[in-house]
């Protein structure tokens, strides 16, 4: 077989038309930011809503767009200009937009002294958002959760 190069050189109405491949868009860098967000949440043993924290995120980039196409009088491609930073994303997401149903017990089988044996791991709690209903469990260690009655009372 012969090598062939069928590959030839794009004139310049074809590089208009090129749509650059892994560039992240505005959407990608959002969805980052709220899943670091969830990350901390999660490490600290707390609910966050990250399904109406994409929608309301969602809903105000399409807003954003429409202000923007409606000045401009034109289809942008451009991303809107949200500054994800100056949205409390925990306050407005976070435990306080969470109502608590109830908690269970953890157990797992544990290898102790070469028998599986039954051991307590911790606590899963169960929270209902206040906002559109969403559910959440969480999973706390006996530790947190210790620390968390010693609170209440």
């Amino acid at each position: 077989m012969v090598d062939v190069n069928i590959f030839r050189e794009q004139n310049a109405d074809e590089k208009k038309e090129f749509q650059p491949i892994g560039k992240k868009t505005f959407q990608d860098v959002a969805r980052q930011h709220l899943i670091s967000i969830e990350k901390e949440q999660v490490k600290k043993h707390l609910p966050f809503c990250y399904r109406c924290a994409k929608m309301d995120l969602q809903d105000l980039i399409d807003k954003k767009m429409i202000e923007t196409v409606r000045s401009e009088s034109k289809l942008v491609e451009t991303s809107p200009k949200i500054e994800l930073e100056k949205i409390d994303f925990v306050q407005k997401y976070g435990e306080k937009n969470f109502e608590m149903l109830g908690s269970s017990e953890v157990i797992e089988k544990k290898l102790l002294d070469g028998i599986r044996a039954p051991v307590k791991t911790g606590y899963q709690y169960e929270y209902k958002c206040k906002k559109r209903g969403c559910w959440c469990s969480v999973f706390v260690p006996l530790s947190e959760h210790e620390k968390r009655q010693k609170k209440k009372g």
